[in-house]
């Protein structure tokens, strides 16, 4: 009997053990995903920030040049946020982080955060608020790009009455501001942003393709020019267009139409709803 007994305990421990450690398994986990905010903060920066998980003590971050792409690990730190430098400016990012959970000689990691992205800021662009011209930016010609966002050019700020004019833009438009005057630019989020007209890349294009504000001689070539999309068009002599005096011609696109234009005047095509 005593023989039985000692047979069966000698059994039993080496069970006992295997189930105690597979407990003791059970009782690390692997640390939740982090939940990440991404934003740029300059032409060169990114900040990537996230809320401290539980039980991590450190986390890996991962970067791509696309959503699907090749992301490459970046940095391990213990910190809960990471300003990510020496990027290139005009360029979106892409982010994701995982944690890292170590216990004893074990290391654990967390899902894949999600993916969350930004973009660097555009050399010389400033972006939605309202700007004094002469004190926040100087006079002169500038080109706004976003989409279905608004702007309103005033002679005071938070004055209904004061505005001069106002728009909404498809793409690109062209403001031209006077020292004194105030411009207000509203973003709702597509992100608008605008630059000195004379800092942007322009491309002489021998046909307008899509909806916008084009300045012939710069973005459109002069002439004859058929327009098979949108709603409406106008021929602009003033890119400030304070008044309607500024409008060459204007009228209906129904289907297609063909539009006359000449050096120096601007395009405008709204698109279709």
């Amino acid at each position: 009997m005593k023989k039985i007994i000692v047979t069966f305990l000698t059994l039993a421990c080496p069970i006992f053990l295997v189930l105690s450690n597979q407990f003791v398994a059970s009782a690390v986990s692997s640390p939740s995903k982090p939940l990440i905010t991404v934003k740029a903060t300059s032409t060169t920066k990114i900040s990537i920030s996230y809320k401290k998980v539980k039980g991590a003590t450190s986390y890996q971050i991962y970067r791509a040049n696309s959503k699907s792409g090749n992301y490459k690990h970046i940095v391990t730190t213990k910190n809960t946020s990471y300003t990510n430098s020496k990027l290139k400016s005009s360029t979106k990012y892409y982010y994701k982080v995982r944690a890292i959970k170590k216990a004893g000689k074990k290391t654990y990691y967390s899902k894949y955060s999600t993916v969350k992205s930004a973009k660097t800021f555009i050399p010389y662009a400033k972006y939605a608020g309202t700007y004094k011209v002469g004190k926040d930016i100087a006079a002169g010609e500038y080109m706004i790009f976003g989409k279905n966002i608004y702007y309103e050019i005033s002679k005071e700020p938070s004055n209904f009455e004061a505005i001069l004019t106002n728009d909404f833009v498809y793409n690109q438009a062209y403001v031209r501001l006077s020292k004194g005057q105030y411009f207000k630019l509203v973003d709702y989020g597509t992100g608008a942003y605008f630059i000195p007209s004379s800092k942007v890349k322009h491309t002489l294009s021998s046909s307008v393709k899509k909806p916008g504000m084009y300045k012939i001689g710069t973005d459109l070539k002069a002439g004859t020019h058929k327009i098979s999309f949108g709603s409406y068009y106008e021929v602009i002599n003033n890119s400030s267009i304070l008044n309607l005096d500024a409008i060459e011609y204007n009228g209906e696109i129904n289907g297609t139409e063909y539009v006359k234009v000449k050096n120096g005047q601007f395009l405008k095509i709204t698109p279709s709803y």
